[in-house]
C-alpha cells in the first residue's frame, strides 16, 4: 500500500492566470520577433496553437471564470514549443561563440549563458554546464 501522499490542488483561478500569462508571452514573443502588433501576432500564434482568436483576446483582456481543459493545454504546448525554440537559438549563439575563441568571461558570453540558464530553468531542465 502506497504512503498517503500530498496533492498540490489547482484552482480554476490559477488556470485561468497560467492561461493568461501563457497568452501575454506567445502574443508579446511572436509580435516582437515577427515585427508585428500584437493584434496581428494574436492572429498568427491561434493559428499555430488552434485556438480562436476571440478566445486569446478574452484572455489577454478580460477575465474568464474558467478555462477549457484543451485551451489550456495548447497554450502551455506553445510556450514549451517557444521556449524551445529560443534554447535551440542560444544553443547554437553559445556553439559559435565557442568556435570564434571567445573567452568564457566575455560578458556576450556570459549573456548567452544566462538566458540559456533561464530557458532551462523554465523548461525544467538540468542547465548542463558550458
Amino acid at each position: 500500500m502506497e504512503p498517503h501522499r500530498e496533492c498540490e490542488v489547482m484552482t480554476s483561478d490559477v488556470y485561468v492566470e497560467d492561461a493568461k500569462a501563457w497568452t501575454r508571452t506567445l502574443e508579446d514573443y511572436e509580435a516582437r520577433y515577427a515585427g508585428l502588433t500584437v493584434v496581428a501576432a494574436r492572429k498568427r500564434v491561434a493559428r499555430q496553437i488552434g485556438v480562436s482568436v476571440g478566445t486569446l483576446e478574452n484572455l489577454r483582456n478580460r477575465s474568464p471564470k474558467a478555462v477549457a481543459a484543451h485551451i489550456y493545454a495548447r497554450l502551455k504546448a506553445g510556450v514549451i514549443r517557444k521556449l524551445e525554440k529560443e534554447l535551440t537559438r542560444v544553443e547554437h549563439e553559445l556553439q559559435i561563440a565557442r568556435q570564434s575563441g571567445s573567452h568564457p568571461a566575455d560578458g556576450e558570453v556570459q549573456a548567452v549563458l544566462a538566458s540559456r540558464s533561464r530557458l532551462c530553468e523554465a523548461l525544467g531542465l538540468n542547465d548542463v554546464s558550458a
